[in-house]
């Protein structure tokens, strides 16, 4: 038989990539499709797998923002430890999710990597509940952050696997509304569970994050078939490409910078209203951090219609703006009497800055897409793990004052880049 030609083979290549969608539904348990893609029984499970995933990964992150003041004493520790808290819960997420959609797609699949890190953080979250020291604590925190990163990264992929292009719109749709309420709620749940018991908090989320792993083994299919992407190395090497890129980069360190200035203020924010003059309880701290939550929620549907209207690039900087005024006011004396409208105002801005830059993200390299936006994932998460730790000395001068200051250089330093991205 003579050799297939280089350019019939590319053909191939094409016409499998593009089938790779319906193959997929087609194998399937008949009991989640039919032949057509479309979903038949057992729907709202797969349902509550990828918006319970996608809701508790910011949620258990928010949680222990309002209950700083009880750990505080509980461990008998500075805040400093505390803000450590959160950055080695993100620098594992951060890093690790790099890598678990590349481990789903050619060696475990769906069902093994989500399962898998389902457990893993349930581990996490009961070596929480019960750790004698903030030592133990911590090392369940790392435990943490390295499950969610085999959790929510699968479960988007899920939504191309189990769900036809006609309804995939608005399961995307629900997946940004349960991230933002995990972000929202979180405060809220984590500042009840300081007042009454912090160690049940934890214990609520290892329950919780049990059900997603008994949902994920009965729903997810074992003979779900995966694409063939290629050897590890070539991921590597993709990976490795698309991150030289000064576009991805730029993308990315925008991102970061967001969630830099999110973690930055809100973490240090929910330490200075526990002391003199304000001696705050931790629930009423809690509802405080929800009001930016509920502001995000606002904020996606107005800057979604923005980015389509005006574009991407001019929505991105009228966010990043808006936050530069937020900021502003809390170099100012009386900050503290609009505090409630401070938060909402932060949380409002902040997502309308980062619903195009989420978007150019998907846009700004498309030959490799998934990649990109795994990398982009990466950037700003590590924004979210550093901010708290690279914020401390200027928190120790200033307090709030100084966190501001860092804030705006960081929201002026943002500006400036965007105004040298190209459009996408």
């Amino acid at each position: 038989m003579g050799k297939i030609p280089a350019k019939k083979l590319e053909i191939f290549k094409v016409v499998k990539e593009k089938n790779y969608e319906q193959e997929i539904l087609e194998n399937l348990h008949p009991k989640f499709t039919n032949f057509s893609g479309q979903v038949q029984t057992a729907e709202w499970l797969i349902i509550t797998i990828i918006f319970l995933a996608n809701f508790l990964g910011p949620f258990s992150g928010n949680m222990i923002l309002p209950m700083f003041n009880v750990l505080k004493l509980e461990f008998n520790v500075e805040v400093f430890m505390l803000g450590l808290s959160v950055a080695v819960f993100m620098v594992p997420f951060s890093i690790t999710q790099l890598f678990s959609g590349v481990l789903s797609d050619l060696f475990y699949g769906r069902k093994n990597i989500i399962v898998g890190g389902s457990i893993l953080s349930c581990l996490g979250f009961l070596l929480a509940a019960f750790s004698p020291t903030i030592w133990i604590f911590l090392v369940a925190r790392v435990i943490q952050g390295i499950g969610a990163a085999f959790i929510a990264p699968i479960a988007m992929a899920m939504v191309g696997d189990f769900f036809s292009k006609e309804i995939r719109g608005k399961i995307m749709g629900g997946v940004a509304v349960s991230t933002t309420l995990g972000a929202t709620l979180g405060p809220l749940i984590g500042g009840f569970f300081a007042n009454f018991d912090w160690r049940l908090g934890f214990i609520a989320l290892a329950l919780a994050t049990a059900l997603t792993t008994l949902f994920a083994f009965i729903v997810i299919p074992s003979n779900q078939k995966q694409p063939v992407i290629g050897r590890s190395g070539e991921a590597l090497k993709i990976l490795w490409e698309v991150l030289t890129r000064k576009e991805v980069l730029g993308v990315g360190l925008l991102g970061f910078i967001l969630f830099f200035i999110r973690i930055s203020v809100y973490t240090y924010l929910s330490d200075i209203l526990t002391l003199k003059p304000y001696n705050l309880p931790s629930h009423i701290i809690g509802g405080l951090l929800a009001l930016a939550g509920f502001g995000g929620l606002v904020a996606g549907l107005i800057s979604g219609y923005l980015t389509d209207k005006i574009g991407r690039r001019k929505t991105a900087i009228l966010g990043f703006l808006m936050v530069l005024i937020v900021l502003c006011f809390y170099l100012t004396v009386g900050w503290y009497m609009i505090l409630p409208f401070l938060l909402f105002a932060m949380g409002f801005s902040i997502t309308t800055a980062f619903t195009p830059i989420n978007t150019m993200a998907v846009e700004v390299y498309p030959k490799y897409r998934a990649a990109t936006t795994s990398i982009y994932g990466s950037m700003r998460f590590l924004g979210y793990a550093l901010g708290p730790i690279l914020a401390y000395p200027l928190y120790v001068v200033g307090l709030i004052g100084g966190i501001a200051t860092l804030s705006i250089g960081a929201t002026i330093f943002g500006l400036l880049l965007l105004l040298k991205l190209k459009p996408t």
